[in-house]
């Protein structure tokens, strides 16, 4: 199963990481470049940053 975790500036990222099975899980930064389509899950972190 492929999936892709985004990073919305959450300081427990490590923590979230572990809790998602398998071996197929690609860190980003953003959503830039991610195709919905070649993954089978999609994950966004929650954010320790205020609104902007």
């Amino acid at each position: 199963m492929k999936i892709v975790l985004i990073d919305n500036g959450t300081t427990l990222l490590e923590k979230l990481r572990d809790l998602i099975p398998g071996d197929e899980v690609v860190l980003s930064q953003s959503c830039e470049g991610i195709v919905a389509n070649d993954y089978d899950v999609l994950v966004l972190s929650g954010s320790s940053r205020g609104p902007l």
